[in-house]
């Protein structure tokens, strides 16, 4: 278990309300479990953790990999926030003042995470597709846990890789980007990258499609002089199909035909209609469905070199 000092924000680990400091001080993370739609609605406003139902505190973080290990703690119901501890004196502070016990050590009051044990069957049932929400939802970022190991103590140490979302998504060139596209283009990819931010991965790849169909069509009508911004996004392929452009429109037609197929994943009657063949979009999907449009924009010529 975990404590911490909401006077100085460090963090004391023990069992049974007797701790010691630990440093360097680990970062704390407010933690949100997605496991279904309504979980996003749980997601914390406050951006103190005082009321914190559960939190990651991280172990390991690879900047360059997004991968980051740590443990989850959890507030049990029924406990009394902060509750009072007897720890030793933290290493970060030299002159610690307080009470002392006959054993030396100080009396504190640290808002208090039991392990958040067990977690590994949760990862199991979520068939790989449990997400962690970290921070608020003001500011946040998404995680899906890759493997669980349990340690020594017991405790459950949790690999997380970041969703990919942004860092897939190129920086458009808007010198290239036709003037009466621009504020269209901009748009749809900002309502993409908030999708790929806040919601699910079935909600990501549902909003792919319209994001192509303003891509597309925008540049189509740059191309050709073709006005179908109105189409839906099969009819738009069909008449990019039927027109010469200039170039090499294969890998553009099957791009865009390819999220159609996604997000006709989403359709009720679709699933009803193939079964068990439909299978639920998962989190890869999304990632795939991200990394589409960004070939979508290269293949166009909207983005910087």
């Amino acid at each position: 278990m975990i404590g911490i000092d909401r006077n100085n924000w460090l963090v004391y680990e023990g069992t049974s309300m007797y701790g010691h400091g630990v440093w360097p001080t680990p970062v704390v993370l407010r933690a949100t479990i997605v496991a279904v739609e309504e979980d996003w609605g749980k997601l914390p406003t406050s951006m103190h953790i005082d009321d914190a139902k559960l939190v990651f505190r991280e172990d390991m973080f690879d900047p360059v990999t997004g991968l980051r290990r740590g443990r989850l703690y959890q507030w049990h119901d029924g406990q009394t926030q902060p509750s009072t501890w007897y720890v030793h004196q933290h290493p970060a502070v030299f002159e610690d003042v307080g009470h002392r016990d006959t054993a030396g050590r100080f009396r504190k009051e640290l808002l208090t995470y039991h392990d958040a044990n067990p977690f590994a069957g949760r990862v199991l049932a979520a068939n790989g597709e449990l997400v962690i929400a970290l921070g608020t939802s003001d500011a946040l970022s998404l995680w899906t846990v890759v493997q669980v190991e349990r340690i020594a103590s017991g405790q459950e140490l949790l690999s997380i890789k970041a969703r990919s979302n942004l860092g897939v998504l190129p920086e458009l060139d808007f010198v290239k980007v036709p003037a009466a596209s621009k504020e269209a283009v901009l748009a749809a990819l900002t309502k993409l990258r908030v999708a790929a931010y806040r919601e699910q991965a079935s909600s990501v790849v549902e909003q792919c499609r319209p994001t192509a169909q303003v891509i597309l069509s925008h540049w189509f009508d740059a191309v050709a002089g073709i006005n179908a911004r109105a189409d839906d996004l099969g009819d738009l392929i069909k008449k990019i199909e039927k027109n010469d452009v200039g170039k090499d429109r294969q890998i553009l037609l099957n791009t865009g035909r390819t999220l159609g197929l996604f997000h006709n994943r989403n359709k009720p009657n679709v699933k009803e209609k193939f079964g068990e063949l439909a299978r639920d979009i998962k989190e890869s999907d999304a990632a795939f469905a991200l990394q589409a449009i960004a070939l979508l924009l290269h293949e166009v010529g909207w983005t910087k070199a």
